[in-house]
């Protein structure tokens, strides 16, 4: 059943995936619950949650990639370039080399901040700084090229 309501809102991979997340989330608030007889609709409803916030999570990556998409280092007030294909993006992204791939990734997909960064990947503030800006700008000449042809 559980599986069956995350199955309305997304695939068959994340459904599994979510499936897990529900039941940890309904085990740690069994004390929560009052009737046992009501267990179905209460997962049902955890299950609804788990999903809609999954929903919104990548509704939010995808709105942060197509913002890149449109020019990885446009400032707010400055025109923007043509719009690439979220999907694009990502495939040049994962071009990039793995020290850039990773801290793009996690900065413009996950929204992480410089510090939390570095403190995942063990380097510093200003390693990370960087690789962003290295990284940003060969995400901006691959965009351009992709462009031209």
């Amino acid at each position: 059943m559980v599986r069956a309501v995350l199955l309305a809102y997304c695939t068959p991979q994340d459904a599994d995936d979510l499936v897990q997340e529900v039941f940890l989330k309904a085990m740690a608030r069994l004390p929560s619950l009052r009737r046992s007889a009501a267990i179905g609709p209460w997962l049902a409803q955890i299950a609804r949650r788990e999903a809609l916030s999954w929903r919104r999570a990548l509704a939010r990556q995808y709105r942060a990639v197509l913002s890149l998409a449109k020019d990885p280092t446009r400032r707010p007030g400055q025109p923007s370039q043509p719009c690439h294909a979220a999907d694009d993006v990502l495939a040049l992204i994962r071009r990039l080399p793995e020290e850039f791939r990773e801290i793009l990734i996690m900065r413009l997909l996950e929204q992480q901040s410089g510090p939390r960064i570095a403190a995942w990947t063990g380097r510093s503030h200003a390693a990370v700084r960087v690789a962003l800006h290295r990284g940003l700008a060969r995400l901006k000449e691959l965009l351009a090229s992709e462009s031209d042809q």
